[in-house]
Order: structure tokens, then C-alpha cells, then sequence
């Protein structure tokens, strides 16, 4: 008994898990579960976004309710991002559509078709978004995002 417990101590401390194997090989961002001490709570959301070159804040792509296939095609060939804003016409943000769910989306209406035909984005996204303003505390966001389990959160500017 003594034996299988030391190389299960053993094996742990080599390899800590499936769970973590499986998010190395996916290479899924997480979190740590508690706020990294480096940080002070004087960072706000927007430091913590990565600016372009020149410092300026990065274009925010977002989506409207309904969108053709070929800007919905061309969106995904042109930016890397996992999750987009659905906004109406007022640009107002109404929901948060996942890039998978897009790709899902696009193989149901499948290749052929016409390119102008509309993509009702409503149908597909999530509309429990949570915004926050980018002048928030980062430990604040930090939080928010842990205890709700979230998956994306929006940073708004509200000027």
C-alpha cells in the first residue's frame, strides 16, 4: 500500500493530470485560481490589453445580428479571434457569438450558394454577455471572470 502511494506522489509531482494534459494540448489560456501578486490592484482592464504597434488599443471586430456568408467567411480568414461582440444598430452590444459556432454555422449553409445570402448571427449567439468598462480594476475583472465561469467579457469603452 505504502509503494502505490509514493509513485502515485510520484507520478503527480512528474505529470499532474488529464485535465491538464488536455488543456496543454488544446493550449487553452487559464487562469490561476488566485490573483497573481505581481499585479497590483492599481491595473486597470486596459493596461492589460495587448496594444499594437504605436500603442494604440486594438480594433474591436464585432458582428451584427445578421451577416452574409462572405463577410462572415472573410471575418474568419482575417483575424485570429476566438469570440465576437454582436452589436445592433445602434452599436450597442446585444450578445457574444464563438468562433466555432460561426464555423458550425457556415458548414451547415455548406460551399455552394450565393455569397450575399444572410446569416442569422441571433440565431447562434449568446446573449447571457456580461460588458465591463475598460477603466475597471484588473483584479475586479479578474474576479468577475472566476466566480462566473466565464469564457469571454467584453471590455467596453463608453466614450
Amino acid at each position: 500500500v505504502q509503494t502505490c502511494a509514493v509513485s502515485q506522489l510520484v507520478a503527480n509531482r512528474l505529470y499532474p493530470g488529464l485535465f491538464h494534459a488536455l488543456i496543454d494540448i488544446a493550449s487553452m489560456p487559464v487562469l490561476p485560481d488566485r490573483w497573481p501578486e505581481a499585479l497590483t490592484a492599481t491595473h486597470r482592464v486596459v493596461d492589460a490589453i495587448e496594444r499594437r504597434a504605436g500603442g494604440d488599443l486594438p480594433k474591436v471586430v464585432t458582428m451584427h445580428v445578421e451577416e452574409t456568408r462572405a463577410s462572415l467567411v472573410n471575418l474568419l480568414s482575417t483575424c485570429t479571434h476566438h469570440g465576437f461582440p454582436v452589436v445592433n444598430d445602434r452599436g450597442s452590444t446585444v450578445g457574444l457569438v464563438r468562433r466555432r459556432m460561426i464555423e458550425k454555422e457556415l458548414q451547415l449553409l455548406g460551399a455552394e450558394g450565393p455569397s450575399t445570402r444572410v446569416v442569422n448571427i441571433g440565431r447562434i449567439m449568446e446573449f447571457h454577455d456580461v460588458t465591463i468598462p475598460v477603466t475597471l480594476p484588473l483584479d475586479r475583472a479578474f474576479r468577475l471572470f472566476k466566480q462566473m465561469e466565464m469564457r469571454h467579457l467584453v471590455a467596453v469603452d463608453d466614450r
